[in-house]
């Protein structure tokens, strides 16, 4: 599939504090320099956004009209190749029409879709804002990983520093056209970084680019939020209408490119509009609900991974059934191959004026989840549902489900969490607190499962429940600001190990035993590396019974050792997973961190799970001695075939935090 050009480069930044960030209500779709809609939904209670972050407009739930019919793409494609004489393009410029085609192909297929609302940043992400998350990577102590800097950042605001590095980089990439971003890719994390532009201009306040999916995202969750869907982008940028270019928002009499008029709408025609722009400048590219750079600044990245077709695979192929009969356009598209590790990116950019079928509102450009472009940014997006969005965000990138059956993954439709920002005076968030799970979408695979035998087989395979992210501290634990698999462990030993107990336990105490009447004989001990090495060389090595007493400890993490002491008599009340010790008198929750290992256990209530209907899950936040713990109920099918019987699990996570206060309230869910 071939992508729409984006040129690598970048200029860029200058450190500020969070005290210089600047500040705008958060507010309902009332926007002062657009109209809604007549028609769209009424905004939620002013008080349903309660301490969210201020840089927020509300974009009201209604349809979306995405994807286009084959006469429309080629009439787009027609007025962008040769804009005075649309009617003649295929004659003067048939190459620059079938490129635009061939580019624009997975917009075939017209659909409508629904979208619920939700919060959408009034801009794209500014340097000075994403700047703040580059500094807290670098101060000491910090738990957020080192974050790469942008490109420009250094490469135009340390201009000194990056010529005193050249020959260094030349010999590391020679003759490579690409060395300075290789060297960045792998040293960014330590360069030196101004917003500043080559001539020393402030970028504070210009969208931030050079930004790849994968770090957009980490930001996003960082603050409690999320890249917004396709649907939602076009939603934000286009209401209730169906108008396929920017300027067509007051009626289709407008709804055309017309060259030079059209571009300078979005300032995008004369050479030193073609640069990245403070947001809020250019008041053609405000969108219907008070959002502003929707168009023509910075590339956004949306969160979206796969390039399909934009209306859904049915609606494209309906259409291309149409396109194959249609004379005049069958022959300008070619064969679709989609890629389903692509980002999408929406709204065109600052380049955009060179190849203006960017700029219609269902473009999108597809692009390397790794890559950063100096003409793609982003824009932050919030649904309503409290601590959903860091949660969403992390499941981006990389997530290891090692213990997770195939095709078991956690269900975000049935997340439930609470969250809390700290805002500064100028509405930007200083910190962001949650607790946020997703529920696995089954516990076994097919149609039926016997309980029972379930809960017997976690001894030796503990069930997958789901996914939980936190940013407090786990009582108990160091662990902090991380994504974990959560997964229970039943109350009990299985006969296998028991049996093993008793075994090892006699032989065992038999060995301490002899070994201590040949200490006291003056005779050597029967393990004697001497005597050992004689037995390794005379004798081949046995391969274990499948029922010896050791391997059957092995499996859940216990030797010999732990048979030593005399209160081994009666069998181990324990058994550990990666060196983890887990109490086996009750039921266990257990931690998985992004490493594959287990990290931490926490004691399940009394109460057993048990079988129930499918129900909503819920999230308590409660007082234990001043500390706060986060009750979490919760609702796993019990099968993949039958997602309406669930197992209920009730989970206590202890937060070494105080308890929450009238001072300091949650944002719990409705």
């Amino acid at each position: 599939m071939a992508s729409i050009p984006l040129r690598v480069a970048s200029s860029f930044p200058l450190i500020f504090t969070l005290a210089s960030l600047s500040t705008q209500a958060l507010a309902p779709a009332q926007a002062n320099v657009a109209p809604q809609p007549d028609d769209a939904a009424k905004p939620a209670a002013p008080d349903a956004y309660a301490g969210l972050p201020k840089f927020l407009r509300e974009v009201p739930g209604g349809p979306v009209h995405v994807g286009l019919a084959t006469r429309e793409l080629l009439s787009a494609a027609c007025q962008t190749a040769f804009p005075s004489r649309p009617d003649q393009a295929l004659k003067v410029a048939e190459k620059n029409v079938k490129t635009a085609m061939r580019r624009s192909a997975s917009l075939l297929g017209p659909n409508r879709v629904e979208v619920e609302t939700f919060l959408l940043g009034e801009w794209p992400v500014k340097n000075i804002e994403y700047e703040v998350f580059v500094a807290l990577s670098r101060t000491e102590g910090s738990s957020i990983r080192p974050v790469l800097p942008p490109f420009g950042w250094w490469r135009y605001g340390c201009k000194d520093d990056y010529d005193k590095r050249l020959a260094q980089i030349n010999k590391m990439f020679p003759k490579d056209p690409h060395g300075p971003r290789n060297y960045w890719e792998q040293k960014g994390h330590e360069l030196p970084y101004k917003l500043v532009d080559d001539k020393g201009n402030s970028i504070a306040n210009q969208p931030v680019g050079d930004i790849s999916f994968t770090a957009a995202n980490r930001f996003a969750a960082w603050l409690g939020m999320r890249l917004p869907s396709e649907q939602e982008w076009i939603r934000a940028a286009r209401g209730d209408a169906k108008h396929r270019w920017p300027w067509g928002a007051k009626g289709n009499a407008l709804d055309k490119f017309t060259g030079r008029k059209s571009l300078e709408t979005l300032r995008l025609f004369k050479s030193k509009d073609k640069v990245r722009k403070d947001v809020g400048t250019v008041t053609g590219a405000i969108g219907p609900f008070g959002h502003v750079d929707m168009f023509g600044n910075v590339w956004q990245l949306v969160a979206d991974l796969g390039h399909y077709p934009i209306g859904g695979t049915d609606a494209f192929a309906d259409e291309y059934k149409l396109l194959k009969k249609d004379k005049l356009a069958r022959d300008l598209l070619t064969v679709q191959i989609w890629k389903d590790q692509k980002a999408l990116a929406k709204g065109g950019s600052y380049l955009s004026g060179d190849d203006p079928i960017q700029l219609m509102i269902d473009q999108r450009a597809p692009m390397h989840m790794d890559a950063a472009l100096e003409s793609v940014g982003f824009r932050l997006a919030k649904s309503l549902r409290p601590g959903y969005d860091t949660l969403f965000s992390l499941l981006r990138g990389v997530y290891n489900r090692n213990r997770f059956l195939p095709e078991q993954k956690p269900m975000l439709e049935h997340q439930i969490g609470a969250e809390r920002y700290e805002l500064g005076d100028n509405g930007f968030p200083t910190a962001y607190h949650t607790v946020s799970l997703a529920p696995a979408n089954w516990l076994a695979k097919g149609k039926s499962a016997d309980l029972k035998k379930l809960m017997a087989g976690s001894h030796r395979r503990p069930l997958a429940l789901g996914t939980l992210v936190t940013t407090e501290k786990i009582a108990g634990f160091e662990l902090k600001g991380q994504i974990f698999s959560v997964f229970y462990r039943a109350p009990g030993q299985p006969r296998e190990l028991t049996d093993a107990m008793k075994r090892g336990y006699r032989e065992v105490q038999a060995e301490i035993k002899a070994a201590a009447q040949r200490a006291k004989a003056g005779l050597k001990k029967k393990d004697d590396k001497k005597d050992s090495k004689k037995k390794k060389d005379s004798k081949k090595k046995k391969k274990p019974k499948a029922n010896d007493w050791r391997q059957i400890l092995k499996r859940y993490g216990l030797g010999a050792k732990d048979l030593e002491p005399k209160e081994a008599k009666n069998g181990l009340d324990f058994v550990r997973i990666d060196g983890v010790e887990i109490k086996t008198d009750r039921g266990a929750y257990l931690l998985q961190g992004n490493d594959g290992k287990i990290v931490a256990t926490i004691p399940a209530p009394n109460a057993r799970p048990a079988a129930d209907k499918a129900g909503p899950g819920a999230i308590e936040l409660k007082d234990a001695a001043g500390k706060m713990v986060a009750r979490l109920s919760f609702g796993v099918p019990i099968v993949s075939k039958n997602a309406g019987r669930v197992i209920k699990f009730v989970f206590d996570l202890p937060l070494d935090r105080p308890a929450v206060s009238a001072e300091k309230p949650w944002r719990l869910p409705n």
